[in-house]
């Protein structure tokens, strides 16, 4: 029998992994809702700060967000947003 060990690792703004080269990292993420209206996930991408800069970051937050909308629609959940309109 193969068994792995899973370790969880909570970090904040400034925090640095203590197993991680010593490379800049970025990250964008979005919301997925629940039927009522409940973040039930998040969708979240990270790179290399190199990667997802100031220049990049518009353009891959507003793709995650389209996607954590499709899939809260896909799964029959409801923003917020849609639900106060």
């Amino acid at each position: 029998m193969c068994r792995s060990a899973a370790e969880e690792i909570t970090v904040g703004l400034g925090d640095t992994f203590p197993f991680s080269a010593p490379a800049r990292q970025s990250g964008v993420s979005a919301p997925v809702f629940d039927d009522r209206g409940r973040v039930t996930m998040v969708l979240c991408s990270l790179a290399f700060s190199s990667e997802l800069n100031e220049s990049t970051v518009a353009d891959a937050g507003e793709l995650i967000r389209e996607s954590g909308l499709r899939l809260t629609e896909r799964i029959g959940g409801v923003s917020p947003s849609a639900k106060a309109a």
